[in-house]
């Protein structure tokens, strides 16, 4: 094991961003580590230009493979690494020259499996940045103050900003044993979420978790291509599936986590149903119909049985209590007019 460090980049179409991206890895004070960049079956020239950078840079790996998803691109580079920590980067956002080299000193000083940053987002539409609120960070944590201070608020702390570590896998690092120890239930199937799974997939098996205060050199961008302002009938599929890939590592596990995985899961569907009334294209009647057949699908009921209400932005409060009483005129109009 020569480098101590193989950094993962999964690349689908982002020939836009790509440069940039690759550019604030290569210039990390940290230098000796691989880069791997996987190019998911890309139709635009992100391919070439991962091809381009090979030759400029020989810590640069690439791989070409058929189009299978963020997770199957990650885990296709997992598997093709020898480093004893793992990081990831998305091919769109960027990062500060410092970014690695602090995480790695903080790792190696504290022999941490998992090591996590801030990040802050970076808006193309004017609109002001924001740096992320962690409630833990600044702390190492051993097995014990894992199960008694991150578990209770691993995935539904109330506010997505507000969980107890960053439900992403960019902010990283992860000791590479961790992760192949767990990569079986790293569900491929899973496009929303994905991040989220990985970490539920990792964190319960790490005996020392470091969170770092006040450090933000991850920059996620946001822009009109992000699949995550997409609008799909499929996304409420997607979201379904997520569930079922966490409640199957939450029956592997001593500690139950179904509370929070259904109030996680309510906040996913009512976040995608905000969705659908502000991009789809359908009528009142259609939209009306949508909310009741949410409403009344098993899933959605039985999350609703097993969760914390209380939990959710006071929003998507109101979503429920509008729906149980058939106003959707007026939550429509509310979502409309944005007052909440």
């Amino acid at each position: 094991m020569d480098k101590k460090l193989s950094i993962i980049v999964p690349v689908y179409n982002v020939e836009k961003y790509l440069d940039q991206c690759i550019h604030s890895i290569v210039n990390q004070t940290y230098r000796d580590f691989t880069l791997i960049l996987v190019d998911d079956g890309s139709t635009d020239s992100s391919g070439i230009k991962c091809d381009q950078w090979k030759k400029k840079d020989h810590r640069i790996i690439v791989y070409h493979k058929p189009n299978g998803g963020l997770i199957s691109a990650w885990k296709y580079g997992l598997m093709r690494t020898d480093t004893e920590y793992i990081g990831f980067v998305d091919s769109d956002d960027w990062i500060d020259s410092n970014m690695y080299s602090t995480l790695l000193l903080e790792a190696e000083k504290n022999n941490s499996d998992i090591v996590a940053c801030g990040w802050v987002s970076d808006r193309e539409d004017g609109k002001e940045n924001k740096r992320e609120n962690v409630k833990l960070a600044g702390n190492t944590f051993d097995a014990d103050t894992i199960r008694r201070e991150i578990y209770p608020i691993l995935i539904s702390g109330g506010d997505y900003h507000w969980m107890g570590i960053s439900p992403n896998r960019w902010t990283k690092i992860f000791k590479r044993e961790l992760l192949l120890k767990n990569i079986e239930y790293c569900d491929e199937r899973v496009s929303i979420g994905e991040d989220l799974l990985t970490n539920f997939c990792t964190i319960p098996n790490a005996e020392r978790i470091t969170l770092i205060k006040d450090f933000f050199p991850y920059h996620y961008r946001i822009h009109s291509e992000s699949m995550i302002h997409k609008y799909s009938d499929l996304n409420y599929k997607k979201i379904n599936i997520l569930r079922e890939c966490l409640m199957k590592v939450n029956g592997i596990l001593e500690y139950d986590f179904t509370i929070q995985i259904n109030t996680y899961y309510i906040k996913l569907m009512l976040a995608q149903l905000d969705n659908e009334m502000l991009f789809s294209k359908k009528n009142y009647v259609q939209l009306k119909n949508s909310m009741k057949k949410l409403y009344q699908s098993k899933k959605l009921q039985d999350a609703l049985s097993k969760s914390e209400i209380s939990k959710l932005p006071i929003k998507y409060r109101i979503y429920i209590k509008c729906i149980q009483m058939h106003l959707y005129t007026l939550l429509m109009f509310i979502r409309k007019v944005k007052k909440i």
